[in-house]
């Protein structure tokens, strides 16, 4: 089978993450071609590495996507996001999915989407934001993969008009790279964050764990704390000049320092938590509320019942002192946690080699 993963990281970098841990599932089995646009994003090296080509910000981009479809002609081309979202680069991924039709006429053009749409942002703007969506699914595509546990997230959360699709519509569960080995074994903790207030947010987990670590509530652990992309230089000097403090860039190896963590401390993205859930790790978790996804993820995983304290469910706050209470439940032994399916990359892999089959 021949693979072409596409993927545009608008905003943020999470859609790069997801769609760079299912074209390496992909790889490692078939020939797969994982096509990223925008941002650059630093991923650990997989089992399976797809082939990678990165678009450049400039006019010839759509020609050379054009022709690596043609060169290719690929069994099954998987698509980040549109038609749910990102319209604004409609017609490149239209030229991508005409071009791969006319290279191989039974070429399966799959969407993927995470589990909760970006579509609130869409609304205001688009009153007929289902419609449209129906009519490029109908137009443009064979099916729709949902990486969600639907035991965890209704359906309806991530499309309220599911039942209207017009293409087949399959939950792969959620995906998540493979564990990596732990890159220390002294005791420690996590923070990460993204987005505007990643400064204030990161402040006060730090303030959290250092009074937590100070009045022994809990043991003793030097806190990794993980900047957004690019931005480790502009932390605040209290962060990086805290005692039992390191301060980390955006990196390939945040996974490693999850991985035998005491807890972690982050806002609800999709891959944060998911790499939580993955290590086992109990997950203090503050969603921000100016993004469509993270307080509803937040909150259908507290009421599964994984592994996650949320902060903030009901108003838009979070401080050191709520941190601090989070990061004791999270800890207390003995708590009941349950699993979500985790199968998400493997999942998506066998229902493409299915759709190619069939």
């Amino acid at each position: 089978m021949r693979a072409l993963c596409y993927v545009h990281s608008v905003h943020g970098v999470g859609h790069a993450v997801r769609m760079h841990t299912i074209a390496a599932e992909l790889a490692t089995r078939h020939e797969t071609l994982l096509v990223e646009a925008g941002v650059s994003v630093p991923r650990p090296r997989l089992a399976g590495e797809p082939r990678r080509m990165h678009l450049p910000a400039s006019t010839p981009r759509v020609d050379r996507l054009v022709a690596s479809a043609a060169a290719l002609r690929p069994d099954v081309v998987l698509i980040e996001h549109y038609p749910f979202s990102k319209w604004e680069i409609e017609s490149e991924i239209e030229a991508l999915i005409g071009a791969s039709r006319a290279a191989r006429s039974d070429v399966r053009v799959v969407c993927s989407l995470r589990d909760i749409p970006p579509r609130a942002r869409h609304l205001e703007q688009t009153p007929d934001y289902d419609e449209r969506v129906i009519d490029r699914l109908q137009r443009s595509f064979d099916g729709v993969l949902v990486h969600a546990d639907p035991k965890v997230i209704e359906p309806s959360r991530a499309f309220p008009a599911t039942d209207r699709v017009p293409v087949p519509t399959r939950h792969t569960g959620i995906v998540v790279a493979p564990a990596m080995p732990p890159a220390t074994t002294a005791p420690h903790a996590v923070a990460s964050a993204q987005g505007p207030d990643a400064g204030r947010f990161l402040s006060d987990a730090v303030d959290a764990v250092t009074t937590l670590c100070t009045t022994g509530a809990v043991p003793a652990l030097t806190l990794h704390v993980f900047a957004p992309l690019g931005a480790a230089d502009r932390e605040p000097a209290a962060v990086r000049e805290t005692p039992g403090v390191v301060v980390h860039d955006f990196t390939a190896e945040y996974g490693a320092f999850l991985a035998g963590s005491v807890f972690s401390i982050s806002r609800g993205g999709y891959n944060t938590v998911a790499e939580s859930l993955r290590a086992g790790v109990p997950a203090v978790v503050a969603p921000r509320w100016d993004t469509d996804d993270e307080r509803p993820r937040a909150a259908a995983l507290e009421a599964f019942g994984a592994d996650v304290v949320v902060i903030g469910a009901d108003e838009p706050a979070f401080d050191s002192r709520a941190m601090r209470d989070a990061i004791v439940t999270a800890t207390t032994p003995g708590r009941a946690v349950r699993t979500p399916d985790l199968t998400g990359a493997s999942t998506t892999r066998e229902i493409l080699e299915s759709l190619v089959r069939e």
